[in-house]
């Protein structure tokens, strides 16, 4: 499995991409960013050697529908039938700014048996911040001014 610092050096690149393709193309639904990210971040994984769920057609378009989360880099072996090794990377999305629709999949996240978590959504309050993360980790959360 590839290294912690690779894969989030390859998502924040990723990312990265993707909002400048979309917005420079003044590209802005919920459908146009999940379907890029998921596109950028499947390939990436896909170069790198690992299994992508949902499965991505020529182009990164989805082939197949999401399997647990809306993205997930599976290391499998499928020469000895399938046998599933980890999950190098789970990722969620979340457009709505309902705090229950974020919730929902941010605990959701967290249960994935990876190192690799990535949350995805509109640009959240500090409370709602706090919230999702102090119902883990009962800890005081700042953040970074953008």
């Amino acid at each position: 499995m590839m290294e912690r610092d690779k894969i989030l050096e390859l998502v924040k690149n990723g990312l990265t991409e993707v909002g400048q393709e979309l917005l420079q193309n003044r590209r802005s639904s919920n459908k146009d960013w999940t379907g890029g990210i998921i596109s950028k971040l499947g390939g990436l994984a896909l170069e790198s050697g690992y299994t992508v769920y949902p499965e991505l057609a020529e182009g990164g378009a989805r082939k197949s529908s999401e399997w647990l989360y809306d993205l997930i880099w599976c290391e499998e072996d499928k020469k000895n039938g399938w046998v599933f090794h980890g999950i190098g990377l789970a990722l969620e999305s979340e457009w709505k700014s309902d705090l229950w629709d974020l919730n929902y999949d941010f605990q959701k996240l967290v249960q994935a048996k990876t190192e690799v978590k990535v949350f995805v959504c509109n640009d959240l309050s500090d409370q709602n911040l706090k919230y999702l993360v102090g119902n883990i980790f009962e800890a005081n959360i700042t953040r970074k001014p953008t």
